[in-house]
């Protein structure tokens, strides 16, 4: 975004860029009119809005995603692992084939309750931060 484009080329030049790939657009808000939802083309455009006068809260935006995306990894990992080696150990015939069933699902529940825990904050996030995704 450029502070010397007036609000209708802003929210052009933020469509346009938008659509390119790997691009990401980050609008602040232009005043009370935007902020309060009257934001127009600017803010549908933008990938994230920030209806806060703090710029700081970019910086959280960015360790929430990342913290997210890292446990949305490990458990992706864990249980991949974990599975693998629960088949190959059925697949020699220690585990018969309802007690790998169950053992599955054990493994399903124990990565869902590990990614669940990109709800909470993390230890350098602030916890009055709420966001809210539409698609």
């Amino acid at each position: 975004m450029s502070s010397s484009l007036t609000p209708q080329a802003d929210g052009s030049r933020a469509e346009e860029r938008s659509n390119e790939p790997a691009r990401r657009t980050l609008s602040p808000p232009e005043g009370n009119d935007e902020a309060s939802g009257g934001g127009g083309i600017t803010a549908e455009a933008a990938d994230a809005v920030i209806l806060a006068d703090d710029p700081g809260r970019l910086a959280d935006a960015i360790a929430i995603s990342r913290r997210t995306v890292r446990l949305a990894r490990e458990s992706i990992w864990v249980g991949l692992g974990l599975s693998a080696g629960a088949m190959v150990v059925a697949g020699f015939g220690y585990i018969p084939p309802t007690v790998g069933a169950l053992l599955q699902e054990a493994i399903d529940v124990a990565v869902i309750l590990n990614a669940l825990r990109a709800a909470r904050p993390g230890p350098d996030e602030n916890s009055h931060i709420a966001f809210v995704t539409s698609s």
